[in-house]
């Protein structure tokens, strides 16, 4: 199983229910990494998308309730062993990573007071790019997200 996130200084990956951030590369990154594949989220991460699917790939919430015109999952154990691409949440993600899974992450180089936390497992880094200078704004206050790579969890 695959997992893709983008993950601020102290391990945050939202707040408010939205992304902390808005980088025009990683979102291209995102979209190149879960085009035309099958991408899985929690209910909160798949309410703040507006209840809408992302275009072109097939969409998996998982949820205790059904969701009208998504396909639902309410076992999140269904789900494991799927060739697919988890987006979030952190729950999701926290419950399902196992060893030797892949974890697709953005290191962005900000602090998110009152974010949403993600525990991290322990991971080897197989690749990596660094954007060393790449810049964003958040509040009008400059921030830099320095890599991606591509990680296998250890355990």
């Amino acid at each position: 199983m695959k997992f893709i996130l983008a993950v601020s200084d102290d391990n945050k990956i939202a707040i408010g229910n939205r992304l902390p951030w808005r980088i025009s590369h990683d979102m291209k990154w995102f979209k190149m990494n879960t085009y035309n594949n099958t991408i899985i989220m929690g209910r909160k991460t798949f309410d703040s998308l507006n209840r809408r699917e992302l275009k072109h790939r097939r969409n998996i919430v998982i949820s205790r309730n059904n969701i009208p015109g998504i396909e639902t999952i309410k076992n999140i154990q269904q789900v494991r062993g799927m060739d697919a691409i988890v987006i979030g949440g952190a729950c999701i993600c926290e419950q399902l990573w196992q060893k030797g899974d892949i974890l697709i992450l953005t290191r962005v180089h900000t602090t998110v007071p009152n974010g949403l936390e993600i525990r991290l497992p322990e991971y080897k880094e197989l690749w990596s790019k660094d954007f060393g200078l790449y810049t964003f704004s958040i509040n009008r206050i400059t921030s830099v997200f320095s890599y991606v790579s591509t990680t296998e969890i250890a355990n």
